[in-house]
């Protein structure tokens, strides 16, 4: 990609990143809390809502209707919220390759 791609790129990443550190959870659906806990790593200690207050903002243009992303790296899953419900949690190795590589990508800076 060149600069000016990625450029674009951070353009667009940047105000979901602010969104994402805003959002606030109001509500926990029990599916998400099941998703949590099949899916993240068996040693993480920490539930799923200390892990979304613990995460990183990320961007992930696959997220509609107004979701916003984070990304918690040592369980190294991904929650998505929407309008302060936590609705989904996935783990970042079921993502494709250049999925995962954006989601690395935002973390390094």
């Amino acid at each position: 990609m060149n600069a000016a791609g990625l450029e674009d790129r951070r353009n667009v990443a940047d105000p979901e990143r602010r969104r994402s550190a805003r959002m606030l959870i109001g509500h926990v659906p029990d599916c998400a809390y099941r998703k949590w806990n099949d899916r993240a790593p068996a040693e993480i200690e920490i539930g799923v809502i200390e892990a979304w207050y613990d995460a990183d903002p990320i961007h992930y243009p696959n997220a509609a209707n107004n979701a916003v992303v984070r990304f918690d790296q040592p369980s190294k899953m991904s929650s998505l919220a929407c309008q302060g419900a936590l609705m989904n949690c996935y783990p970042l190795s079921n993502r494709s390759r250049v999925e995962q590589q954006y989601t690395r990508s935002q973390l390094d800076r």
